[in-house]
């Protein structure tokens, strides 16, 4: 009988400890965010997470980056003649979107194609409404 009442006990604390475990993943769940309080050290590092995620190709990006809302969608650079027409004629590339999740009260950039994540260690965000 103190067997398995030892068993019930070690079953019991072990439910409460997984429990427990789940409520913190919960309070970590990535929520959509916007940046607050932009300043030049993290507009500099949102640049360069962009230009890796983008394959090392340059991009301008808004002062309102992030602020607004929480997507952002980069357009594929267009080559183009002094008169600035088109040399391709069509645009056929597929612009390129990301997301800004905050989790843990950390920031980071996703890129929503495939999921891939840059941690962005100077940028405050807070969840967006």
């Amino acid at each position: 009988m103190k067997k398995n009442i030892g068993k019930i006990v070690t079953l019991t604390g072990l439910s409460v400890a997984l429990t427990a475990c789940g409520s913190l993943s919960a309070n970590e769940q990535e929520v959509p965010a916007l940046i607050t309080g932009a300043t030049p050290e993290a507009r500099a590092e949102l640049q360069r997470a962009l230009v890796e995620a983008n394959n090392g190709a340059p991009v301008t990006i808004a002062d309102s980056a992030f602020r607004e809302s929480s997507l952002m969608i980069l357009e594929q650079g267009r080559l183009a003649d002094s008169s600035q027409r088109l040399l391709s004629g069509r645009d056929l590339g597929k612009p390129k979107s990301f997301t800004l999740v905050s989790r843990g009260g950390d920031c980071w950039l996703v890129r929503n194609e495939d999921g891939q994540r840059w941690h962005l260690e100077s940028i405050k965000c807070i969840p967006e409404k």
